[in-house]
Protein backbone atom coordinates (compact mmCIF):
# COMPACT_ATOMS: atom_id res chain seq x y z
CA UNK A 1 0.00 0.00 0.00
CA UNK A 2 1.91 2.98 1.39
CA UNK A 3 2.50 5.41 3.85
CA UNK A 4 -1.56 5.89 5.80
CA UNK A 5 -0.70 9.08 8.11
CA UNK A 6 -3.98 8.11 10.61
CA UNK A 7 -2.14 4.61 11.45
CA UNK A 8 1.26 6.96 11.59
CA UNK A 9 -0.46 9.69 13.73
CA UNK A 10 -2.44 7.28 16.04
CA UNK A 11 0.66 5.42 16.23
CA UNK A 12 2.87 8.42 17.56
CA UNK A 13 -0.05 9.32 19.82
CA UNK A 14 0.52 5.82 21.47
CA UNK A 15 4.12 5.83 22.18
CA UNK A 16 3.50 9.88 23.10
CA UNK A 17 0.98 8.63 25.69
CA UNK A 18 2.71 5.54 27.20
CA UNK A 19 5.74 7.95 27.40
CA UNK A 20 3.94 10.63 29.97
CA UNK A 21 2.05 8.32 31.84
CA UNK A 22 5.52 6.32 32.53
CA UNK A 23 7.22 10.10 33.25
CA UNK A 24 4.01 10.98 35.62
CA UNK A 25 4.29 7.62 37.39
CA UNK A 26 7.81 7.74 38.32
CA UNK A 27 7.30 11.68 39.50
CA UNK A 28 4.11 10.64 41.50
CA UNK A 29 6.29 8.12 43.41
CA UNK A 30 9.05 10.56 44.26
CA UNK A 31 8.35 11.75 47.91
CA UNK A 32 10.22 14.98 47.15
CA UNK A 33 7.89 15.72 44.25
CA UNK A 34 4.92 14.89 46.16
CA UNK A 35 6.17 16.95 48.84
CA UNK A 36 6.97 19.94 46.63
CA UNK A 37 3.79 19.54 45.02
CA UNK A 38 1.85 19.67 47.92
CA UNK A 39 3.19 22.68 49.41
CA UNK A 40 2.54 24.73 45.82
CA UNK A 41 -0.67 23.78 46.05
CA UNK A 42 -1.53 24.95 49.32
CA UNK A 43 -0.19 27.99 49.00
CA UNK A 44 -2.07 28.27 45.53
CA UNK A 45 -5.05 27.87 47.71
CA UNK A 46 -3.74 30.40 50.31
CA UNK A 47 -3.62 33.10 47.64
CA UNK A 48 -6.49 32.45 45.98
CA UNK A 49 -8.45 32.62 49.71
CA UNK A 50 -6.30 35.71 49.91
CA UNK A 51 -7.61 36.88 46.13
CA UNK A 52 -11.37 36.21 47.09
CA UNK A 53 -11.12 38.42 50.11
CA UNK A 54 -9.74 41.23 48.57
CA UNK A 55 -12.07 41.60 45.69
CA UNK A 56 -15.02 40.43 48.27
CA UNK A 57 -13.89 44.09 49.81
CA UNK A 58 -13.59 45.62 46.96
CA UNK A 59 -17.14 44.89 46.05
CA UNK A 60 -18.76 45.66 49.18
CA UNK A 61 -16.75 48.83 49.03
CA UNK A 62 -18.03 49.93 45.40
CA UNK A 63 -21.26 49.07 47.37
CA UNK A 64 -21.95 45.87 44.51
CA UNK A 65 -23.14 42.59 45.22
CA UNK A 66 -20.52 39.41 45.92
CA UNK A 67 -21.04 35.97 45.22
CA UNK A 68 -22.30 35.16 48.61
CA UNK A 69 -24.84 38.09 47.96
CA UNK A 70 -25.91 36.44 44.76
CA UNK A 71 -25.80 32.77 46.47
CA UNK A 72 -27.98 33.83 49.49
CA UNK A 73 -30.43 35.99 46.92
CA UNK A 74 -30.76 31.96 45.36
CA UNK A 75 -31.33 30.40 48.44
CA UNK A 76 -34.23 32.83 49.27
CA UNK A 77 -36.02 33.17 46.06
CA UNK A 78 -35.97 29.42 45.81
CA UNK A 79 -37.38 29.19 48.88
CA UNK A 80 -39.88 31.59 48.31
CA UNK A 81 -41.37 29.86 44.82
CA UNK A 82 -41.06 26.29 46.96
CA UNK A 83 -43.82 28.63 49.36
CA UNK A 84 -45.54 29.45 46.36
CA UNK A 85 -46.16 26.68 44.80
CA UNK A 86 -47.18 25.08 48.52
CA UNK A 87 -49.55 27.37 48.81
CA UNK A 88 -51.12 27.50 44.79
CA UNK A 89 -51.45 23.59 45.93
CA UNK A 90 -53.37 24.19 48.92
CA UNK A 91 -55.48 26.69 47.46
CA UNK A 92 -55.90 24.70 44.78
CA UNK A 93 -56.90 21.60 47.34
CA UNK A 94 -59.59 24.09 49.47
CA UNK A 95 -61.36 25.32 45.90
CA UNK A 96 -61.79 21.50 45.13
CA UNK A 97 -63.55 20.53 48.27
CA UNK A 98 -65.26 23.94 48.37
CA UNK A 99 -66.97 23.22 45.29
CA UNK A 100 -67.72 19.57 46.22
CA UNK A 101 -71.27 19.50 47.06
CA UNK A 102 -72.58 17.90 50.59
CA UNK A 103 -70.83 16.75 53.76
CA UNK A 104 -66.88 17.20 51.88
CA UNK A 105 -66.90 20.87 51.21
CA UNK A 106 -67.49 23.51 53.83
CA UNK A 107 -70.72 24.66 55.96
CA UNK A 108 -72.30 27.72 54.95
CA UNK A 109 -71.46 30.86 57.22
CA UNK A 110 -73.42 31.80 59.55
CA UNK A 111 -74.91 35.46 59.33
CA UNK A 112 -75.56 37.73 61.36
CA UNK A 113 -79.77 38.90 61.36
CA UNK A 114 -80.21 41.82 59.43
CA UNK A 115 -80.17 45.32 60.80
CA UNK A 116 -77.97 43.65 64.01
CA UNK A 117 -74.08 43.86 62.38
CA UNK A 118 -72.29 46.30 64.16
CA UNK A 119 -71.50 50.15 63.01
CA UNK A 120 -68.82 49.70 60.21
CA UNK A 121 -68.60 45.66 59.62
CA UNK A 122 -70.25 44.14 56.32
CA UNK A 123 -72.91 41.34 56.88
CA UNK A 124 -70.87 39.53 53.55
CA UNK A 125 -69.59 36.73 54.30
CA UNK A 126 -66.29 36.31 54.87
CA UNK A 127 -64.12 36.11 51.41
CA UNK A 128 -62.37 32.93 52.40
CA UNK A 129 -65.47 31.46 52.61
CA UNK A 130 -66.83 32.30 48.90
CA UNK A 131 -66.05 30.16 46.37
CA UNK A 132 -63.21 30.90 44.07
CA UNK A 133 -62.48 29.42 40.64
CA UNK A 134 -59.83 27.00 41.09
CA UNK A 135 -55.90 28.28 40.66
CA UNK A 136 -54.61 27.03 37.34
CA UNK A 137 -52.42 24.04 37.67
CA UNK A 138 -49.17 24.84 37.49
CA UNK A 139 -46.08 22.62 37.44
CA UNK A 140 -43.87 22.53 40.81
CA UNK A 141 -40.69 23.73 38.82
CA UNK A 142 -39.08 27.17 38.88
CA UNK A 143 -38.09 28.92 35.40
CA UNK A 144 -34.99 27.35 34.47
CA UNK A 145 -37.13 24.12 34.77
CA UNK A 146 -35.50 22.90 37.97
CA UNK A 147 -38.21 21.04 40.57
CA UNK A 148 -38.63 22.92 43.42
CA UNK A 149 -40.88 20.71 45.26
CA UNK A 150 -39.99 20.60 48.76
CA UNK A 151 -40.53 16.65 49.70
CA UNK A 152 -43.07 15.77 52.52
Amino acid sequence: MGFNPLEFNAGLFGQFEKALAEFFDKRMRDPDFMQILSKSMGVSLDAKAQLDARIEELLKGMNLVTRKDMEALFVTLNGLETRIIDLEEKVEELSRAASRPGPAGPAEPARAPEGTARAGRSTAPARSAMKRKPAPGRSATNRRGKNVRRKR
